[in-house]
C-alpha cells in the first residue's frame, strides 16, 4: 500500500477527491482490516494457515485490480472506493497473522526475536520498493494508474510464489484454542494491545499523511519525497532488526520498547517544527523516527505476540493473540485517519499534537509492563 499512500497528492487531483475523504478511504480499510485480523487470528489457530493466506491473498489482489479499473475509468464514488477498499483491507488482514504463527510454530523463542526482527524487514522493504518505484513515475509520467498496476502485478506474484513455493505446516493439535474474552485476560495483553494502537497510529499517519503533507503543504517535488519515505522504512529495517537482536538478550522485550517510544517523543516534537526546512535535517529526522516507530512496531506486533502465548498460557493462541494484537492496532489507526483527516483541514500543527498524544499513550501503556517485569526480573545470562 506505500504506492497507493504515495500517490495520494496525485489522487487528490486527478480524480478530485478532497482530504477528507481520502482520510475517510484509509479508515474504512485500516477498520477493515482491524476486523479481519481480529476474525482470521482466530481461524488461524483452528485451519491450514497457508490455505487460508493463499486465497485471502488472491481475492486480495481481485478486489485491488477492481480499484484501479474503476478508478481509471473514474465510474467510482467516493462510496465505491470506501468499500471496495474496506474488502481490500479485510482480505490483506489475513496475512500478518498468518504468517507470525507459523514463523512461531518454526522458532523457539530463544531466538525469535533476531529470526522475525530480520524476518519483518520484508514489510520495510517492500515500503521501500513502493516509494522508490512510486515517485520514479509519479516524476516523468504523473499517473498513479501505473504505479497501481504495477503494485498488483508485484503482489499477484509474490501470491503465486507463497501458493507453490511454501511449505504447509500441520495445525498445531497438541493445545486448545483460545477464546478472545480468555485473551484478554490474560496478563499484559491488554497493555500491549492498547500500546500498538497507538504505535500503528503513528506509523500509519506517517506512511499515509506525511507524503501529503510534503507534496500538498510544502510543494516538494516527487524524488524528495519518495528519498524521505525511503529513509523512514530504511530506519524501520534497521531498528526491526536491531531491536529484534537486544530484545532476545533482555529478560523482558517491554524494556527495548519503552526505551523507543520514550526516545521517539521528542522526535515527533522535533519533526512538527524541522520537517521541510532543511532536506538534510528533514532526511535525518525521517530515518530516526523510521528506526524507533517503525521498528517498535514490528518488534511488538510480531515478536512480543508470538512471546505472549508461549510465556502466559497453556494453549494455541499464536494466530489469535498476533490477530488480536494487529486487530487493537487496525482500530487506532483507522480513528486516527478519520482525525487527522479532518485536523489538517485546520492545522498541521494539531496534526503534528495528536501524534505526540498517541506517543504519550503509548508509554503509559507500555510501563506498567515494564515496571511489573523489572520488578520480578530473571536475569538471563548475555550469549
Amino acid at each position: 500500500m506505500a504506492s497507493w499512500f504515495n500517490s495520494a497528492g496525485e489522487i487528490h487531483k486527478q480524480l478530485q477527491i478532497s482530504s477528507e475523504n481520502l482520510g475517510m478511504i484509509d479508515m474504512s480499510f485500516l477498520l477493515s482490516l482491524a476486523f479481519g485480523n481480529l476474525i482470521f487470528g482466530i481461524l488461524g489457530d483452528k485451519y491450514q494457515q497457508k490455505k487460508v493466506l493463499c486465497f485471502c491473498s488472491f481475492l486480495a489482489c481481485l478486489v485491488y485490480s477492481m480499484i484501479i479499473l474503476f478508478g481509471y475509468l473514474q465510474v467510482l464514488t467516493i462510496t465505491g472506493f470506501t468499500v471496495l477498499f474496506a474488502l481490500l483491507g479485510l482480505f490483506e488482514s489475513s496475512i500478518y497473522p498468518m504468517t507470525v504463527a507459523i514463523m512461531g510454530q518454526v522458532y523457539s523463542y530463544e531466538k525469535r526475536g533476531r529470526i522475525i526482527g530480520i524476518w519483518s524487514i520484508n514489510a520495510a522493504t517492500g515500503d521501500i520498493a513502493g516509494y522508490f518505484l512510486s515517485s520514479l513515475i509519479l516524476d516523468f509520467f504523473k499517473s498513479w494508474v501505473i504505479v497501481s498496476l504495477i503494485s498488483l502485478g508485484i503482489f499477484f506474484l509474490v501470491f503465486l510464489i507463497t501458493y507453490w513455493l511454501m511449505e504447509s505446516l500441520p495445525r498445531p493439535e497438541t493445545k486448545p484454542q483460545i477464546a478472545i474474552i480468555d485473551a484478554l485476560r490474560l496478563p499484559t495483553v491488554i497493555n500491549y494491545c492498547l500500546c500498538y494502537s497507538c504505535i500503528k497510529l503513528l506509523h500509519m499517519a506517517i506512511l499515509i499523511w506525511i507524503p501529503y503533507y510534503l507534496e500538498v503543504e510544502l510543494d516538494m517535488n516527487f524524488s524528495q519525497e519518495g528519498i524521505l519515505m525511503i529513509l523512514y522504512s530504511l530506519g524501520g529495517v534497521i531498528g526491526s532488526v536491531t531491536s529484534g537482536i537486544l530484545s532476545d538478550h533482555v529478560s523482558d522485550r517491554s524494556y527495548i520498547l519503552l526505551i523507543m517510544l520514550s526516545l521517539s517523543f521528542p522526535i515527533i516534537n522535533i519533526l512538527g517544527f524541522e520537517l521541510g526546512t532543511s532536506t538534510k535535517v528533514s532526511f535525518g529526522i525521517s530515518f530516526i523516527i523510521g528506526g524507533l516507530i517503525s521498528g517498535g512496531s514490528t518488534l511488538l506486533s510480531a515478536v512480543v505476540a508470538a512471546d505472549m502465548c508461549d510465556l502466559e498460557t497453556k494453549v494455541e493462541a499464536k494466530s489469535t493473540l498476533t490477530g488480536l494484537v494487529d486487530a487493537f492496532g487496525g482500530f487506532g489507526a483507522s480513528l486516527g485517519q478519520f482525525a487527522i483527516g479532518r485536523l489538517q483541514e485546520y492545522s498541521w500543527s494539531a496534526v503534528f499534537g495528536l501524534m505526540l498524544v498517541a506517543n504519550f499513550l503509548g508509554i503509559a501503556a507500555l510501563a506498567p509492563v515494564a515496571f511489573k517485569a523489572f520488578r520480578n526480573r530473571k536475569y538471563k545470562e548475555f550469549s
